[in-house]
């Protein structure tokens, strides 16, 4: 076994199974090389590609208080790897040409800004949150942190550009109402509001443009800065980026329907819409599923059970349409990403299933 750096466990004379209950980071993190060696006190397992940190969980040593110690998943870069991997998937070209892209949930924004900034591809967040603050992206990326890729597309200048950043929830009931469509998805797939506003868009009394008021003032008054749960005064707004303050129907709806591509990076409660959306469009949609959120999709099912696990969400919104596909983001957590390459005119229809390295 002496010399054999793949063998099954390298567990030093001096210590026990017991003691070496860890398994090695850098072992696993330079793919089965340790500057240790055999001194070292961690676990060398045979490598395995598909270990993944669970394994690290189960077997991790505890602090001084006797509570295991907490594993950070490392997916500090997931937003980068994200825009490399739209980028390879869907091309430089269409995504700068075809109408931009609808960053939904897009939260602190460095997703859109990356690929404003680095791929001059336009790019508009949708999006309640009422400040989003770019220092620590624009630091970033004078530091060059961005344009450290392989990708040819990236393009380094100093001039800084924000997204356009929308402060609305995307549901339904948004595009149903700024579109002036029928009814287009599930009520049973989301929440109550979407019912709501089915039965009062059948009723006389229903007025677009003050619909879309109530609306926009939803996403006014429903901000926090520490939660969407509750009301709260707006946060300061930032002077950076091009933001909303008055939307206009019409703007929003010419929007929702000529951008080019639709995507969401762990965007919770939007993940559903953004797919239903992108299908009834026939647009491309690029998916990072994060959470359930079970407690307020109570009806939503798959397979005759209701959708409560991450597995069955995935599941669930495959079922959508057979030609969405399914790859895997080099990063820890929920790296999942759905994605199509839309149906109409002129969109693409082939991609690669690409694994980004």
């Amino acid at each position: 076994m002496e010399g054999d750096t793949n063998t099954a466990l390298l567990v030093p004379a001096q210590e026990t199974l017991a003691t070496a209950a860890y398994l090695c980071r850098d072992w696993k993190r330079s793919q089965g090389h340790c500057k240790y060696g055999e001194k070292c006190k961690f676990l060398h397992p045979q490598l395995d590609l598909s270990l993944d940190m669970a394994v690290a969980r189960k077997n991790r040593t505890k602090n001084a208080n006797g509570k295991p110690k907490r594993v950070k998943k490392k997916n500090k870069q997931r937003n980068k790897i994200f825009c490399n991997w739209l980028v390879q998937e869907f091309s430089l070209d269409f995504l700068r040409n075809s109408g931009g892209v609808l960053d939904v949930a897009g939260g602190q924004g460095e997703v859109s800004f990356i690929l404003k900034n680095v791929f001059k591809i336009p790019a508009t967040i949708i999006d309640p949150r009422d400040r989003i603050d770019y220092s620590k992206f624009v630091c970033k990326l004078n530091a060059g942190n961005y344009h450290n890729t392989r990708n040819e597309g990236s393009v380094n200048d100093t001039q800084v550009r924000y997204p356009d950043h929308i402060k609305l929830f995307f549901t339904p009931v948004l595009w149903e109402c700024v579109n002036n469509e029928e009814q287009t998805c599930d009520p049973n797939n989301y929440e109550k509001e979407y019912s709501a506003f089915l039965q009062h868009k059948a009723t006389p009394e229903y007025d677009q443009k003050k619909y879309f008021e109530q609306i926009e003032n939803k996403a006014k008054s429903c901000w926090n800065p520490k939660t969407l749960l509750s009301s709260a005064p707006s946060a300061t707004q930032s002077n950076e980026g091009n933001e909303s303050a008055n939307l206009d129907l019409e703007y929003v709806s010419k929007l929702l329907q000529n951008f080019g591509c639709i995507i969401g990076m762990h965007p919770d409660q939007a993940t559903e819409a953004i797919v239903d959306y992108a299908l009834l469009q026939g647009k491309p949609f690029a998916v990072v599923p994060c959470c359930v959120c079970s407690k307020q999709f109570t009806k939503r099912t798959h397979d005759g059970e209701t959708v409560k696990t991450y597995e069955h969400l995935v599941s669930h919104i495959q079922t959508k349409h057979p030609d969405i596909r399914v790859a895997t983001l080099p990063f820890e957590g929920k790296n999942t990403v759905l994605y199509h390459h839309g149906t109409s005119s002129g969109v693409i229809q082939v991609g690669q299933n690409l694994i980004c390295e």
